[in-house]
């Protein structure tokens, strides 16, 4: 193939497709070539080229497309197939400040042994939510060097928790933005879109350890998959991630789903739960009399016991079912539901708040203030509503995700020495955890209708005293020495690899060298 234009716009393409398999091109034409080589090819003026020896020339111009497409068939007519980057759309130009070639470019540069900075992590969040401020609080803590690169508004105050913070518009400029650090550890949080822990993946500026808050694969069911068709396109993107990074740290046991029963060869893993802030804090109590309940989470519709559900939730058939038995409950919305859900939910359970005084619907809270809020409270409530939707309801999540999966609000609660009603299996991860401390109360097995009168034959001033230990023990500073231990293994790990790669290295033949073009270009 040759390429038609040798201007700005093919400098430009020959940029951002620079980490692609290096493409059959014979030469460049123009008209008049100021230049007699770019980027390695020859610039050829039309009567220098035998096009019959061609299989396709690419017209290269945003701005003269069609300019050069009827040049080129009054020099060769149809003899020569053309191909039209911008073919039916717009005259351009079109805006190329995506930051991709200016990132390959610093790709290129980063030095391959460049020195580490000691106790340095860059944090990668589309969404940052507490798990990004709970281990950058732990790093800290542990006298480790946070950095938060963001792309979606933070739900806390990022300054207290990380040394700097930059925000990026796409996944390009924050690659870009990385090229800017030698941390120890890249930690990509994902949030059910692998777009940008795939790209550092692929181009590893670093280290790349991968945390996702939610697995795709194994835990969305087919029929959530079919409706959702952005969800069922990143299997593929979150199988790469989870296979080809350096290492993952898991704030589920979901992992070990797609290890034991999908097959996956996955990097090495780190289970590091979100874990208690462990601060001690009092709040009074509220006036109300009866029971008080806290419920932190997504607020669902439903005008029976559930229409569609996620793994977890309040619909608004169970508020109301709690809250005509005189139970108080205080709904805190997860951040940002108050806006998405506004017109078609929040606005069902205000209108409850406005007609039932046991209801009380607060605006969400970042994670930091959220639990000296929560202390207030008699005990908090983590439902998995699919014991309460009928037969054939469409659920989001498969039983695996119910198993293996931890929430946010669950270790807010403990910090804020709350109790926890629940209708856990028994089998499952945060069962496991409430019956270990033995501060859970299973409404497993509770008529909904009876819950206010079991739960007032409850004693919960013992169970209090147990949360206060067990927010000891999931004390986020512990997890703290458990992920840094895991940073200097995989590091560790990768310098013994490296050593041992350099003492048996071979230069590859002619051969090898044209046998991996054809491997990449298949």
């Amino acid at each position: 193939m040759a390429v038609f234009g040798a201007g700005a716009h093919t400098r430009w393409l020959f940029l951002v497709t620079s980490d692609l398999p290096q493409l059959p091109i014979t030469c460049i034409i123009d008209d008049q070539p100021e230049v007699t080589r770019l980027d390695g090819y020859d610039v050829c003026r039309p009567d220098e080229v035998d096009v019959e020896s061609l299989d396709l020339i690419l017209v290269s111009s945003d701005c003269w497309e069609e300019e050069l497409s009827n040049r080129m068939v009054g020099l060769w007519g149809d003899r020569i197939e053309m191909v039209r980057l911008y073919d039916g759309l717009p005259r351009g130009p079109y805006d190329k400040t995506d930051d991709r070639a200016e990132t390959l470019r610093c790709l290129r540069q980063l030095a391959p042994t460049k020195s580490v900075e000691s106790r340095l992590v860059v944090i990668v969040s589309d969404q940052p939510r507490s798990r990004e401020a709970k281990i950058g609080h732990a790093l800290r803590e542990a006298g480790w060097r946070p950095v938060l690169l963001h792309r979606g508004k933070p739900t806390f105050d990022t300054s207290r928790f990380f040394d700097s913070v930059r925000r990026f518009g796409h996944e390009w400029e924050a690659l870009r933005f990385a090229c800017d650090y030698s941390p120890v550890i890249f930690h990509i949080m994902v949030n059910s879109d692998y777009r940008i822990a795939s790209l550092f993946v692929r181009h590893r500026p670093g280290l790349i350890v991968i945390d996702s808050y939610d697995l795709v694969a194994g835990m969305y069911t087919d029929e959530f998959l079919v409706a959702h068709r952005d969800f069922a396109h990143e299997i593929a993107r979150e199988r790469y991630c989870l296979e080809h990074a350096d290492g993952i740290c898991s704030r589920s046991r979901e992992p070990a789903v797609l290890e034991d029963a999908w097959g996956y060869k996955l990097a090495p893993r780190l289970f590091l739960p979100d874990g208690c802030w462990n601060r001690v804090v009092t709040a009074e109590p509220r006036r109300e009399g009866g029971l008080r309940m806290a419920y932190v989470g997504r607020l669902h519709r439903g005008s029976r016991y559930g229409e569609r559900f996620a793994a977890c939730g309040c619909n608004l058939a169970l508020a109301r079912a709690l809250v005509f038995q005189g139970i108080h409950l205080h709904a805190y919305p997860s951040p940002g539901q108050m806006d998405r859900y506004e017109k078609r939910t929040v606005v069902e359970y205000r209108e409850l708040a406005r007609t039932n005084p046991c209801f009380h619907l607060h605006e969400p809270l970042p994670p930091d203030r959220l639990v000296g809020e929560l202390t207030g409270y008699d005990l908090a409530m983590s439902i998995y509503p699919e014991r309460f939707v009928p037969t054939g309801t469409p659920r989001d999540f498969r039983a695996e995700k119910l198993k293996h999966c931890t929430t946010d609000e669950f270790f807010d609660y403990i910090d804020a020495g709350l109790p926890i009603l629940h209708n856990l299996s028994p089998d499952s991860l945060l069962s496991g955890m409430l019956s270990r401390h033995d501060i859970g109360v299973d409404a497993g097995a509770w008529p909904i209708e009876e819950w206010a009168s079991r739960l007032r034959q409850v004693d919960l001033a013992p169970m209090r005293e147990r949360v206060a230990q067990a927010r000891e023990a999931y004390d986020v500073r512990h997890g703290a020495t458990s992920l840094t231990a895991f940073y200097t293994r995989l590091r560790d790990d990768v310098a013994t690899m490296e050593t041992e790669t350099s003492t048996r290295f071979e230069e590859p033949s002619d051969a090898d060298r044209k046998d991996e073009c054809r491997l990449a270009l298949v």
